[in-house]
């Protein structure tokens, strides 16, 4: 399982996205914004596969003892 503020960053992500893609319609700086969301999805994506590699860990030595 993931630490819940996962999910809060994710929605998050997901809203600003959305924002970024309006104001993509209108302006080049949205653009822009839109590849800078994109490589911080990319840090959340590595982050939460740490987090579920790290958590799946201590699952399996706490299932040992």
């Amino acid at each position: 399982m993931l630490h819940r503020w996962f999910g809060y960053f994710a929605v998050g992500l997901g809203a600003a996205f959305e924002l970024v893609g309006i104001a993509a319609i209108f302006s080049g700086v949205g653009l822009i914004l839109a590849i800078v969301l994109s490589v911080v999805q990319e840090f959340w994506i590595v982050a939460a596969a740490i987090a579920l590699m790290l958590s799946a860990r201590t699952a399996f030595s706490l299932s040992r003892t």
